[in-house]
C-alpha cells in the first residue's frame, strides 16, 4: 500500500460530512332477507351522494381522511429494490439534503404510501373475513331459535289438545312419566308444561329477534369495508407506479448521498456494514466494526468521494481514484510497477489505487469480492472494504481487535508512524462514538429490508 505517508498512501482530502349452512325455505329467506338489506344500504348511499369516507367513518381511507406525508430525505424504507442487499440498519435512516430534485426522498414518500396502502388491505380484508364469519354464527343462531320456537310451538299445542280432549294417553305421550298419575294430575302438569313451554318460546323469539338484529349490523358493517376494500384495490396500481417511476432516479442518487450526522456516502457505509458482517462469520474473534473501516476510508479517499468520485448502486466509483506515483518524489519511497499498469495505469511506477488506496502488489494478496459480482476490483466500495477487513483482522493476529493497543497493531503496517495510527484510530473512535442513526418516525413502520 502507500509509501511514506502509511502504506494507505494519503492525498490530503477534507473529511466527508360461508360455508353453506343449511337447505330449506328459511334458510333461502335468511339470504335473501340480508341481500335486500345490503341492496338498500347502497341504493341509500347512491341516492344521497354520500362518498365513501363519510360512510367508512373516522377509519375511512379516502382522501378527506389520509393526510399526504410530505417527502422526508431518507434511505427509502423498501431502498433494497434499489441498492440490492443493502443493511437493514440503513433503511429509513436521515439523509443530508441533496441538490435539486430529491429522488430519493420521493421515492421514500412512495414507498410509504404503498406500504400503507397495502396494509390497509390486509387489515380491512381480515375485517372482512370476520364479519363474513360472525354473519355465518348469526344465521346459525336464528336458524337454531327458529326451530327451538317451531318445536316448542308444536308441544304447546300438544299439551293444549291433550288437556282439552281430557285424553290421559295423550298427555301420557305429551308428558311421559314413569308414575300412573290420575287425569287431574296430569292436567295440573300439563299447564305447568304449558308454562315452561311458552317462557321457552319466549327466550327462542328474543333470541331470533337478537340474531336478526346483529345480522343487519354485520350487513351494515360488510358494505362499509367492501367499499374501502374497493377503494384501496383501486389506488395500489397507482401508488406501484409511483414507486417505479422513481426507482431509476433514486438509483443515481441514493449510492452517492450522504448520512445525515455522520457525513459518509450510503454506498460506502453500507459497504463497511456488509465487511463487518462478512468478517464476523470468518474470523469470528477479530472484533472488527464498521467505524474502523469508516475511520481509515475516510482519510484515505473521503469514503469514495476524493476528485469528484461518485459510487453506483453496485459500489463502483468513478471516476477511478488514484494516488500519485511513488517514484521517491513528493515524500514517497519509490515503488517500480508490480502490475504492468493494469490497475494504476502507469506501468513505470506503482500508485495506491481505489477507495482504500491500497498498492497493486498488495491488492492482488488481499482481492476480496465483497459484492458478489464475481469480481474483485480496489475501485468496489464493497471489494475494497472486505479486503480491507481482512487484511486487518489477519494483521492483529488471534487476540483480534477490542482494544485501542490491539487495533494500532492492526493498523501500523498502513499508518507507518505512530501519529497517523493516532488519527485514524480517533477518526474511528469518532465514528463509534456518532453510531448509526435511527431511522426516521415518519417511516419506520413502512420498513422493508431489502
Amino acid at each position: 500500500m502507500g509509501q511514506n505517508g502509511g502504506s494507505w498512501c494519503r492525498d490530503p482530502v477534507p473529511w466527508a460530512e360461508a360455508e353453506t349452512l343449511q337447505s330449506g325455505s328459511a334458510r333461502n329467506r335468511s339470504i335473501a332477507a340480508r341481500i335486500c338489506r345490503r341492496a338498500v344500504v347502497l341504493a341509500v348511499v347512491g341516492a344521497v351522494g354520500l362518498p365513501l369516507g363519510m360512510l367508512a367513518g373516522a377509519g375511512g381511507v379516502g382522501a378527506a381522511t389520509r393526510r399526504a406525508m410530505p417527502p422526508v430525505s431518507v434511505v427509502p424504507p423498501a431502498a433494497g429494490s434499489v441498492m440490492p442487499g443493502i443493511d437493514a440498519r440503513l433503511l429509513g435512516v436521515p439523509l443530508l439534503p441533496g441538490v435539486g430534485v430529491d429522488a430519493s426522498a420521493d421515492l421514500a414518500a412512495a414507498q410509504t404510501q404503498l406500504a400503507d396502502l397495502k396494509s390497509r388491505q390486509a387489515s380491512l380484508t381480515a375485517q372482512n373475513n370476520e364479519l363474513i364469519a360472525r354473519s355465518l354464527k348469526l344465521t346459525a343462531a336464528q336458524q337454531q331459535a327458529e326451530a327451538t320456537l317451531k318445536k316448542t310451538q308444536e308441544l304447546v299445542n300438544r299439551v293444549a289438545a291433550a288437556a282439552y280432549r281430557g285424553a290421559s294417553d295423550d298427555l301420557l305421550a305429551v308428558l311421559p312419566s314413569s308414575n300412573m298419575l290420575d287425569l287431574s294430575r296430569r292436567m295440573k302438569l300439563a299447564g305447568e308444561a304449558g308454562s315452561s313451554l311458552r317462557a321457552i318460546a319466549r327466550r327462542a323469539t328474543a333470541a331470533r329477534r337478537s340474531a336478526s338484529h346483529g345480522e343487519e349490523q354485520a350487513a351494515v358493517e360488510s358494505v362499509r369495508v367492501q367499499q374501502q376494500l374497493s377503494e384501496v384495490a383501486g389506488e395500489i396500481p397507482a401508488a406501484d407506479r409511483a414507486v417505479q417511476a422513481r426507482l431509476s432516479q433514486a438509483a443515481s442518487d441514493l449510492p452517492a448521498r450522504k448520512v445525515a450526522g455522520l457525513g459518509i456516502p450510503v454506498a460506502a457505509l453500507d459497504a463497511y456494514l456488509r465487511a463487518e458482517r462478512i468478517v464476523a462469520v470468518l474470523q469470528p474473534t477479530c472484533g472488527l466494526e464498521w467505524w474502523l473501516l469508516a475511520g481509515i476510508a475516510d482519510g484515505e479517499s473521503g469514503h469514495g468521494t476524493h476528485g469528484g468520485a461518485r459510487a453506483d448502486v453496485h459500489g463502483d466509483v468513478f471516476p477511478p481514484i488514484i494516488g500519485i506515483p511513488l517514484d521517491g518524489t513528493n515524500g514517497t519511497q519509490p515503488v517500480p510497477d508490480t502490475d504492468l499498469g493494469a490497475y494504476d495505469g502507469d506501468p513505470v511506477w506503482d500508485h495506491a489505487v481505489g477507495v482504500l488506496q491500497f498498492i497493486p502488489g498488495t491488492w492482488r494478496a488481499w482481492a476480496s469480492d465483497g459484492n458478489g459480482d464475481g469480481k474483485t476490483d480496489p475501485q468496489n466500495l464493497y471489494d475494497a472494504s472486505l479486503g480491507a477487513a481482512r487484511k486487518l483482522c489477519a494483521d492483529a493476529g488471534p487476540a483480534g481487535m477490542h482494544t485501542d493497543d490491539q487495533i494500532a497493531a492492526a493498523l501500523k503496517p498502513y499508518a507507518v508512524t505512530a501519529a497517523l495510527v493516532k488519527a485514524k484510530l480517533a477518526r474511528a473512535r469518532e465514528y463509534q462514538l456518532q453510531g448509526l442513526p435511527k431511522p426516521d418516525p415518519t417511516v419506520a413502520a413502512a420498513i422493508t429490508p431489502g
